[in-house]
């Protein structure tokens, strides 16, 4: 087991890999700092996996395919647990899943069985996972709503990721918003969900009539009170924030970013609506 120090000189070389070292030989010890406590830990094994994965390309496909195994068995670890320590690993595994993906986006090694299991994997967890707190006092991020927009976010780009898929993901977000919640996402997360739904979108495969229908399904969830009853349980009235402001991320979204989808200016018309319709008293 190495020292604190030893991952904190490789941090500060630009995480480098140090002489006398092979990235497979740390491999096991920075899976396991994922999860640790200590945020100094656990954020510099994920900037090590990531940069040596990304831009070092220092392990194999073979490796990295029994990385994202155990990346994926992390995510069952303790889910379904909240306020517990538990969420640090599963957390942090969604991040180098993400690396592993975006790789293969990038130099593909993946076969589409795999993609596609991964995919309906990361998704059943996201509606699984109950432990949505961003940054935890003294122990740093958790984070687990934005790290899952992340992952989601490179499947979104994956070459075997086709209209069924990229609609399969956009419900979960939108559940992933509308949910009753513990938490108002304040660090962001539904900034990061947003993203994902553009980067979607940008995909040009959904087509405007399912966007139509996916955003009347945000303003009127099924089988829950209107929007407007929410004020009076905590839990819904957390959910109506964390809409309201996913709605308007999207929006400015589809308002600035510089290469927009060609569905951009119908879709933006479509979620005025919906913010009106969510703050009549606001925009008269």
């Amino acid at each position: 087991m190495m020292e604190k120090a030893f991952w904190l000189e490789i941090a500060a070389n630009e995480y480098t890999l140090p002489s006398g070292f092979s990235a497979s030989e740390l491999l096991p010890e920075l899976l396991e700092n994922l999860g640790s406590i200590n945020s100094d830990l656990r954020e510099h094994a994920y900037m090590t996996l990531a940069l040596w994965i990304e831009r070092d390309c220092l392990y194999t496909s073979e490796e990295l395919y029994s990385v994202a195994a155990q990346l994926r068995s992390n995510l069952r670890l303790g889910l379904g647990e909240e306020g517990t320590d538990s969420v640090f690993l599963r957390s942090f595994s969604l991040l180098v899943l993400n690396n592993v993906v975006d790789y293969d986006n990038a130099h593909p090694f993946l076969q589409e069985q795999d993609v596609l299991e991964w995919l309906k994997e990361a998704l059943a967890y996201y509606q699984s996972e109950r432990d949505l707190r961003g940054y935890v006092s003294v122990k740093g991020w958790a984070h687990s709503v934005a790290h899952g927009a992340d992952l989601l976010l490179a499947f979104a780009h994956n070459r075997y990721v086709h209209q069924l898929e990229l609609e399969h993901i956009l419900d979960v977000v939108a559940w992933r918003i509308t949910a009753p919640a513990h938490e108002v996402f304040i660090d962001r997360e539904d900034e990061r969900l947003a993203v994902v739904v553009f980067e979607a979108l940008s995909r040009e495969l959904l087509p405007m009539s399912f966007l139509q229908q996916w955003i009347q399904g945000i303003v009127k969830p099924e089988g829950r009170k209107p929007w407007n009853e929410a004020f009076n349980v905590d839990e819904e009235n957390r959910a109506f924030c964390n809409t309201r402001q996913f709605l308007n991320g999207l929006y400015f979204q589809l308002l600035l970013r510089n290469k927009q989808p060609a569905t951009s200016a119908s879709l933006r018309e479509v979620l005025v609506q919906a913010i009106r319709e969510l703050g009549p008293y606001f925009y008269e």
